[in-house]
């Protein structure tokens, strides 16, 4: 899991492991202090001053690189006013990276779980903006060789 935290103070940390790591699981962390006596849980500090952290606590720093890599590639960057949800997403394809099927199979389940699409489901149809787009439809189909579109489509 992960969040959002204003800061890293112990109140703060302590209240996000309270809610997201099971009572009684051992945690490891950086020596920071406001990770020190986490509630229900025992607690192994690692001290990284003279060894590069990548190599104390490799997963941390694996995740938090792809989570840098995805956010680049996928949405060449973060807003802060978003970040919770940017988190969010990649947890739930970081829990899932290896387990292909089951994408497929929730895509398949929603196309099964909806009815068939109609006419009167048309989005055009149904937006309030429909006059404009349908002007600007036939403005471009005209605008083919002097051609409207369906002159274009019986050639």
């Amino acid at each position: 899991r992960m969040k959002n935290i204003p800061d890293g103070a112990s109140k703060t940390l302590h209240g996000f492991i309270g809610r997201a790591v099971e009572p009684g699981a051992h945690i490891i962390t950086e020596a920071w202090l406001g990770y020190e006596n986490p509630p229900a849980n025992t607690h192994e500090a690692k001290v990284v001053s003279g060894k590069k952290a990548h190599d104390i606590l490799h997963w941390v720093h694996r995740v938090f690189s792809n989570l840098k890599t995805w956010a680049k590639g996928v949405f060449h960057g973060l807003r802060k006013c978003h970040l919770q949800r940017y988190l969010d997403e990649f947890v739930f394809r970081w829990n899932r990276r290896r387990h292909m099927r089951s994408a497929f199979d929730t895509l398949l389940g929603s196309g099964v779980g909806l009815g068939p699409a109609t006419y009167r489901d048309d989005p055009i149809r149904l937006s309030s903006h429909k006059g404009e787009v349908l002007r600007r439809v036939n403005m471009w189909a005209t605008g083919l060789k002097g051609m409207s579109l369906y002159s274009k489509i019986e050639r």
